[in-house]
């Protein structure tokens, strides 16, 4: 009973510092010397292409553009989501992974306007209630700039990059 209370309030205190800190939308600051070319992508079936589908059905409903998979921000957010899982810890850089613009850039993304988010769920209607909930995460989701998004899973730890065209 004690252990469930305790990884109850993990969970809690984990969505609460993902409420503050994954809303972190990055401005591009400098271009970079790499370009955003025409991308196809595909997801596991995981759970991840239902949480891109939920993603697009709110954006369609605030007639916003559905979000376009790029396979450079799905290896970035795949990394992400594994390096969660194997160190077991919930945070938006773990212990010796580097910062997500960097992330980014290392898998060939152009700097840009850019955001993740992070969550840790079961199953991918909770991760969206989750962010849908949070307005950090809510705005990541329904930000007009982001036009390509990765999303990927490790276990419960899942990741989301959003990304705008505006690198090219």
């Amino acid at each position: 009973m004690i252990s469930h209370i305790r990884k109850s309030a993990r969970l809690l205190s984990a969505i609460a510092i993902t409420a503050l800190f994954s809303a972190c939308g990055q401005d591009p600051g400098y271009a970079s010397k790499a370009t955003l070319t025409s991308a196809s992508a595909t997801l596991p079936d995981n759970g991840s292409p239902r949480l891109l589908e939920l993603i697009n059905q709110g954006r369609a409903q605030k007639q916003l553009p559905r979000l376009i998979l790029d396979p450079r921000l799905n290896q970035t957010a795949l990394d992400h989501s594994s390096a969660m899982a194997r160190r077991n810890e919930f945070d938006h850089r773990v212990k010796g992974e580097r910062g997500f613009q960097k992330r980014l850039l290392a898998r060939g993304y152009p700097r840009s306007h850019s955001a993740e988010n992070i969550a840790m769920a079961p199953d991918p209607y909770q991760v969206y209630q989750l962010w849908y909930n949070s307005p950090g995460h809510y705005d990541n989701m329904f930000n007009h700039k982001y036009t390509y998004v990765g999303i990927a899973r490790s276990g419960n730890y899942w990741t989301a990059d959003f990304a705008a065209s505006d690198g090219l």
